[in-house]
């Protein structure tokens, strides 16, 4: 018998939630990662004439280079929702409690360039300038462990390593204002559940959920599953982002048919939704399915 999670709708079967060969970390993020929902959100809502409705799905906590401990996808889409003079709500849900716990209560977000390429850091400085910004904030660059800076456990206890990235300086800013006050409101809401079997439709509808970097930790089953809990919370021409970066015999389970997986334009006809070739980006092998009805 699988491990079970616990979610908004109770215990849940571990088996629909499959870790590829290597133990992939599924809660790696970085802070670049907000690009992308970003880029297509830009596409998006300006074809819909109301306040937008998101789900974001997956938030990660470890950065990707394994150094700092923090999330960054939902305050990246809120400042670029704030900066744009929207006023959304957004649900948030991840199946590991630790990084709900972590968002709820997260004050400030933390970037390191180091362990990067001189076209990486640049990258990484631009969108943090980006965010900066539209959070109407001058950020600040620390040398000196402070509240709120956490490093992943995997190097906490080589002390060096943090002093290393310390001395050469981790920006620092605070989280959205308005995100803060949408977690007063009940505008914004995190909850903690696996998207195979969470059941969204009890918060309503929803104009965008972005999907990115999840779907591959799933089983097969597991997949058809999140899909089809996707298409029912999707308003009628909502919608998705998601990815397929599995690499097969490496780590992951393939979903599209085309990189090795099972899942057909057929089969997303069935659930009522079509890729748009429009808003759909190369970059992350980013693809957007829009919600046309059955």
């Amino acid at each position: 018998m699988g491990l079970t999670v616990e979610g908004a709708n109770g215990p849940t079967d571990q088996t629909l939630f499959e870790l590829g060969t290597y133990g992939y970390n599924c809660r790696d993020t970085s802070f670049r990662r907000g690009q992308t929902p970003c880029l297509v959100l830009d596409g998006y809502l300006n074809t819909i004439n109301r306040d937008p409705r998101l789900v974001i799905v997956g938030l990660g906590i470890d950065s990707t280079e394994q150094v700092i401990r923090c999330p960054y996808v939902p305050f990246r889409i809120a400042a670029h929702l704030e900066a744009a003079g929207l006023n959304y709500r957004m649900l948030l849900l991840d199946i590991d409690e630790g990084v709900v716990a972590d968002v709820l209560g997260r004050q400030r977000l933390y970037v390191s360039l180091a362990n990067h390429s001189p076209e990486v850091q640049m990258g990484i400085q631009e969108e943090w300038e980006r965010y900066l910004v539209e959070t109407h904030q001058d950020g600040r660059v620390i040398h000196e462990e402070e509240e709120g800076l956490v490093f992943n456990p995997s190097i906490g206890k080589y002390t060096q390593f943090q002093s290393i990235y310390l001395e050469h300086g981790i920006l620092a800013a605070d989280v959205p204002q308005g995100f803060r006050q949408r977690l007063t409101t009940g505008d914004i809401k995190a909850l903690q559940g696996n998207i195979a079997v969470f059941d969204l439709s009890r918060y309503g509808k929803a104009d965008y959920v972005d999907c990115m970097n999840v779907l591959y930790l799933l089983s097969q089953q597991g997949q058809r599953a999140a899909l089809a809990n996707i298409a029912t919370t999707l308003d009628t021409d909502g919608i998705t982002l998601i990815n397929d970066i599995a690499i097969r015999s490496e780590f992951g389970v393939p979903l599209f048919e085309e990189r090795g997986g099972w899942l057909t334009d057929q089969y997303l006809g069935s659930l009522g939704l079509r890729k748009d070739k429009d808003l759909s980006l190369e970059f992350r092998n980013g693809v957007v399915l829009r919600k046309v009805g059955v």
